[in-house]
């Protein structure tokens, strides 16, 4: 029976079914949910079958459209032949029907099997969220492929019609000196609009291929369903740690996992998960039997980790972003052992998400961080899906950060010690002041710790005195 299905699945994965053959498989179905017992015959079908196909979550049983099956299987056929999905299969396509780069976006081959044909139709579908992740950009038609993630139809458009005629491949408009864009020429050529957005675009560190990805699929890569608060830069997963009874929850607090922060500081891990677990027994108790409204808010605030020193002979690094409607800026505070603010940085960097700005001023604290020759160094910030690509590089990070990832563990290479951590906004404060402080300026600034502004002062100072109280 199981052979009988794949075959059957095979069959229509190769080929467009007509419509009227769809129908009767359909028909199939609702006779055997509604009236299973009998071949033939009428029956009263209670809803509709459209609604019968929707998720579970919305009202509906989960059946299957066997079309929308179809057209899914075909495009997932096309995409593997657009993505350049290294097979035997996918190699004897490409070569028998003559694929090249442009096939997106070039017409129908009149002499195909009806598999192709099949194929070529789905192009369609998956026009829709395909997208060239910028490599080297030799093989990206600035004006035909789609590349840019933030424009109508991932195309952008001239700023006049006669630069249409300029060359056009999308490495012709980067400094490959400086491994940055040309930024006079993008906005010449470029509408003003479509100029914004592609210098939002980063450029790898090192060349590497153009490779189409699929945009939809990177709004939210991961989903945890269940998580413990974090504690100091790291989440519990209740699926590796599952926390039944109380003596399991007791052995997670003295013998917690690995958190990212030095050997002789695992303690504080301990100390702050007892605190959140006091917090949630008080909260608790005052709920039963005093009857308080109790505040989860400043129940969190209450047990909530601030900013802790590196060990000796090490830089803590914590950075930030802040954007407005118009602007983003990036923030870089360095602090040692003792606390002491060595420099404050800021800038501000033209408007992009704000996932990207995050990652863009980790990897700016890493360029400041080599120029100051600091090579034992830790970075903190509070953008958890960052921290979680750095930490995790075997796993494939967003789209929207994939390149600054990769560049920011290529520089990873050159400190002797070098560690990520996520940590919470609370104990991120130094750098989110300094990010505000940098939207509202007109130009970069580096403060040593004699030069501070009042706010960046106050807030450093404060952070220092939970460490080191007089």
């Amino acid at each position: 029976m199981e052979g009988k299905k794949k075959l059957l699945i095979l069959n229509l994965f190769q080929f467009s079914v007509p419509v009227r053959n769809c129908d009767k498989l359909d028909s199939l179905s609702r006779r055997f949910w509604w009236k299973p017992k009998e071949k033939e015959g009428r029956y009263i079908a209670w809803k509709r079958w459209n609604k019968l196909c929707q998720p579970r979550c919305v009202g509906g049983l989960g059946f299957k459209n066997t079309r929308e099956v179809i057209e899914a299987l075909l495009a997932k056929f096309a995409w593997m032949v657009a993505s350049g999905k290294q097979s035997l299969c996918m190699e004897v396509l490409r070569s028998k029907y003559k694929v090249k780069e442009d096939w997106l976006r070039s017409e129908p081959s009149k002499f195909a099997s009806p598999t192709w044909r099949a194929i070529e139709r789905a192009k369609k579908l998956i026009e829709k969220g395909a997208c060239f992740l910028l490599g080297d950009g030799k093989s990206i038609n600035i004006w035909a492929d789609p590349w840019v993630p933030w424009t109508e139809d991932f195309m952008p458009k001239p700023r006049i019609d006669d630069y249409l005629q300029l060359p056009n491949k999308a490495h012709h408009v980067i400094d490959h000196n400086f491994k940055a864009w040309d930024e006079d020429m993008v906005k010449e050529v470029f509408s003003a609009k479509d100029a914004q957005a592609i210098l939002s675009i980063p450029i790898p560190h090192h060349p590497k291929q153009d490779r189409l990805i699929w945009l939809p699929d990177s709004q939210g890569t991961f989903i945890f369903a269940r998580a413990l608060w974090a504690v100091v830069g790291w989440g519990i997963r209740i699926d590796i740690a599952p926390l039944t009874s109380s003596e399991n929850i007791l052995k997670l607090i003295i013998n917690p996992p690995d958190a990212p922060i030095p050997a002789n500081e695992q303690w504080i891990v301990t100390l702050n998960m007892a605190l959140i677990m006091d917090e949630i027994w008080n909260s608790r108790n005052r709920k039963l039997f005093k009857q308080d409204q109790t505040n989860l808010i400043n129940a969190k605030r209450s047990c909530s980790t601030s900013w802790s020193p590196p060990s000796p002979n090490h830089i803590k690094i914590n950075v930030d972003a802040a954007l407005n409607s118009s602007k983003s800026a990036l923030a870089v505070v360095a602090r040692n052992h003792l606390g002491k603010a060595l420099f404050v940085w800021g800038k501000v960097h033209q408007l992009c998400p704000p996932l990207q700005a995050k990652a863009l001023a980790l990897l700016w604290a890493a360029h400041l961080t080599i120029q100051n020759r600091w090579y034992s160094v830790m970075f903190e910030g509070d953008s958890k899906i960052c921290f979680d690509a750095l930490n995790h590089p075997n796993q494939t990070p967003r789209w929207s950060v994939d390149t600054l990832v990769s560049n920011i563990c290529s520089l990873s290479s050159c400190f002797s010690s070098c560690k990520f951590g996520w940590v919470r906004k609370s104990s991120n404060s130094a750098a989110h002041v300094a990010a505000r402080f940098a939207l509202n300026c007109m130009q970069s600034f580096c403060f040593s710790e004699a030069m501070l502004p009042l706010a960046i002062e106050a807030v450093c100072k404060g952070e220092t005195s939970s460490c080191f109280p007089s």
